[in-house]
């Protein structure tokens, strides 16, 4: 079960975020024991090549990143971030662009936001 986000165009998404427990990572501290890193991470079915746009709560651009393809038209995301609220900027040609807004990562956590682009 999820909340449908409809994405412009003719793109369905899923945001996980919140109706799923988040996974939790390793747990190990990072470096100078400051917290572990988390990541957004996603799998995007019947894709065509889209970019992924992280944005500070401030609205500054944190990562830019073009998915990486997977096999039968699938493609993945995978950014690692520091624990913070962030927005999320998805951009497919062909399809209005889908911003995602006041995403929570936590320290240790995969966030996971699946997509899906239909015509």
């Amino acid at each position: 079960p999820g909340n449908n986000i409809p994405l412009a165009g003719n793109i369905v998404g899923e945001n996980r975020k919140r109706v799923l427990a988040a996974e939790k990572l390793s747990g190990k501290k990072g470096s100078k024991g400051r917290p572990a890193k988390s990541r957004i991470v996603g799998l995007a079915r019947h894709a065509p090549k889209f970019k992924v746009t992280v944005r500070s709560f401030a609205g500054r651009t944190v990562r830019t990143m073009k998915a990486e393809a997977l096999r039968e038209g699938n493609k993945a995301y995978e950014i690692w971030l520091r624990p913070g609220t962030y927005s999320l900027l998805i951009q497919a040609g062909g399809f209005r662009p889908l911003e995602l807004e006041r995403l929570k990562v936590k320290a240790g956590y995969d966030l996971r936001i699946d997509l899906e682009f239909s015509d």
